[in-house]
């Protein structure tokens, strides 16, 4: 994960006071959204829902699609482009030109 880390994720509480989400830096021991490097960060992956091989208890009895044991196959975004919206099927379709012209 390159952008939206999750050390500058934030939520809201119901008087618009900034709860940072998920943050290593604090101020006086309360959590904190600090300014830095991205690449200072440690290496995080997001699930794209390109193949989940899963067993059928894990699923159907406790709801979980990755359980405590699972493993991973690295792919590249362009491998892996989640269409949710319009944009995302652009883009979607843009790289697929370009794979077409190429």
């Amino acid at each position: 994960i390159e952008r939206n880390r999750p050390e500058w994720m934030l939520s809201l509480d119901s008087n618009s006071k900034v709860l940072p989400f998920s943050t290593p830096f604090n101020d006086d021991g309360k959590p904190v959204i600090k300014l830095a490097a991205r690449q200072s960060f440690p290496t995080l992956f997001k699930q794209n829902g390109v193949v989940y091989i899963t067993r059928k208890d894990l699923l159907m009895e406790k709801t979980l699609v990755i359980g405590t044991s699972a493993y991973a196959v690295e792919t590249s975004e362009e491998e892996a482009i989640d269409i949710d919206t319009n944009t995302d099927f652009l883009i979607a379709e843009s790289i697929l030109s370009s794979k077409n012209l190429g």
